[in-house]
This record gives structure tokens, C-alpha cells and sequence, in this order.
């Protein structure tokens, strides 16, 4: 009756392990996601307010009413790509003027990687930058 304890224990803790390290590699592959992603971010809004453009019209497509990267050209619709820790993240942004404010746009930069299952997981970053050489005071 011991014996089976233990082996039974044994085999609770070794499935605890493997689930464990599998969400942990989930929450990395995220967490590396959302910092190349705002490294994207971040050289999109050092460029002159002019080059502030979308990545290539050819990785988006619209889907009720609203435009999305295309999942089913990956990666060669992707603005670029960069490996991190031996995975590789395909980036895609667009940057939409606003409306009603004349030196506002909209950038969003979407990062994706495939999971060890083979699915696409994405994750995606919004902000808003403005022209302060030309807005009005």
C-alpha cells in the first residue's frame, strides 16, 4: 500500500512538472511577444512623422469592417520578423490618422509566433502618437 503511495505521488508531482513548464513556456512566449512588439513601438514612433506608415497592405485583410493582419499569409505578409530564445515572431503595424484630429495617428503593431501545437498565437500593442511640431498650441 506504501509502494502505490509513493508511485502514485511520484506520478502526480512528474504530471505537475510538465504541466507547470508548459505554461511557463506559454507566459515566456507571450512576454517575448509584447517586448518585440513594443520594440517595434518604439522605432515606429522615432521616425519622422512623415515615414510613419503601415507595414505592407499585403499582410492585412479586412474582416467585418475592420482590417487585420492576414494569418493565412504568415510569414511572407509580415512586416518583419525577428528571433528571440530560438522562436521566431513575425511583426505586422498600421497606422491610421485620426479622423477628427488632424496630427494624431493610431499605431498598432500585432507580433505573432506559432505554439509548439502548430497554432498561430498572436498579441498586439495600441497607441497613439502626436505631431507636438504641428499641433496646435
Amino acid at each position: 500500500m506504501v509502494l502505490l503511495t509513493i508511485g502514485l505521488f511520484l506520478l502526480l508531482m512528474v504530471q505537475m512538472t510538465s504541466v507547470s513548464t508548459k505554461s511557463q513556456s506559454i507566459s515566456s512566449r507571450k512576454r517575448m511577444a509584447v517586448e518585440a512588439g513594443q520594440s517595434k513601438m518604439d522605432l515606429l514612433c522615432k521616425y519622422p512623422w512623415d515615414l510613419i506608415r503601415s507595414s505592407s497592405d499585403e499582410g492585412f485583410v479586412e474582416e467585418n469592417g475592420s482590417v487585420m493582419p492576414a494569418v493565412s499569409r504568415l510569414p511572407g505578409g509580415a512586416g518583419d520578423s525577428v528571433s528571440i530564445g530560438g522562436t521566431k515572431y513575425y511583426r505586422f503595424w498600421r497606422v491610421v490618422p485620426d479622423p477628427e484630429i488632424q496630427h494624431l495617428k493610431t499605431i498598432t503593431v500585432w507580433c505573432f509566433w506559432k505554439s509548439e501545437g502548430g497554432l498561430w498565437r498572436h498579441t498586439a500593442l495600441v497607441t497613439q502618437l502626436a505631431d507636438v511640431e504641428h499641433s496646435p498650441e
